[in-house]
């Protein structure tokens, strides 16, 4: 937001002592906060994609951003290439004690598994916001990289692989789910918040560097403008990027392509 600020004086240059002078405006900027939409998962809708994201591909790297308000059990985000079992996969787990899941499987035919959760007794408060962050590679020759950051506190995770670096992720699949694990029995919807989700499965972003960090969440914890594509983060736009208000929130703003939304999102105030 821009303001013009002036002031008056009296002129005493000669050409008449007591007249106003009119000095040249000042222009002055205030930063407008940038407003995020947010939608409720009800716990019966969800997205899904029923054929693969377009350029979807298996890789080593991957980015995960979010923001979530949820009091609910067990339950996922999002879970892509279900086609693979679970190849990615977020969720919740609250369980005694509410921590965060993040499931990654590369096969068939060999699986190897990269699985991580809060540890050390770290937990998020029901309804309200928080936000998730994590980078993974496996591209390493000796051990697998793990950055997980829970409202910008970095969170130890467990981790481990059935065999040493490197190796490939399995994303691709014909079916890909957001706000369930899929719909078999016991996938339940998830009931919680949802916010400017980003899955970026092609690159990797160091978060134990801080202005990479806030490039997803500023300093005093709040959302900021990822782009309307979501290529403000890394100049590409991620495989998805939702960030609509719930009429439209299916609509993919990222590269991968739409998804079709069952039941009926609502909008809520957003971090």
């Amino acid at each position: 937001m821009a303001l013009l600020e002036t002031s008056l004086s009296e002129r005493n240059d000669g050409l008449g002592k007591g007249c106003l002078r009119f000095p040249k405006p000042v222009l002055v900027t205030t930063a407008v906060a940038y407003v995020a939409n947010a939608v409720q998962f009800d716990g019966s809708d969800y997205l899904t994609r029923s054929q693969d994201f377009v350029g979807n591909t298996k890789s080593s790297y991957g980015i995960t951003s979010f923001w979530f308000k949820s009091n609910d059990s067990v339950k996922y985000v999002y879970n892509l290439g279900v086609d693979n079992s679970v190849t990615c996969a977020i969720g919740f787990a609250n369980s005694g004690s509410n921590t965060l899941v993040f499931d990654i499987y590369s096969g068939p035919p060999a699986w190897n598994e990269l699985f991580f959760y809060d540890i050390l007794g770290t937990t998020y408060l029901n309804n309200q916001w928080h936000h998730c962050l994590t980078s993974w590679s496996t591209s390493g020759q000796n051990v697998n990289i793990v950055h997980y950051y829970l409202d910008d506190t970095k969170i130890t995770p467990i981790t481990g692989a059935s065999n040493a670096p490197p190796w490939t992720i399995a994303y691709t699949g014909s079916n890909h789910y957001i706000g369930t694990y899929g719909t078999g029995a016991g996938d339940l919807p998830i009931n919680a918040g949802i916010s400017e989700l980003y899955i970026n499965v092609a690159e990797f972003l160091d978060f134990s560097v801080v202005a990479n960090r806030r490039k997803f969440i500023s300093a005093d914890l709040k959302s900021v403008n990822l782009g309307s594509d979501g290529s403000t983060p890394t100049n590409n736009a991620p495989l998805v990027y939702l960030k609509n208000s719930a009429s439209t929130f299916q609509n993919n703003l990222g590269a991968g392509g739409n998804l079709t939304a069952v039941g009926t999102l609502t909008n809520i105030t957003g971090p």
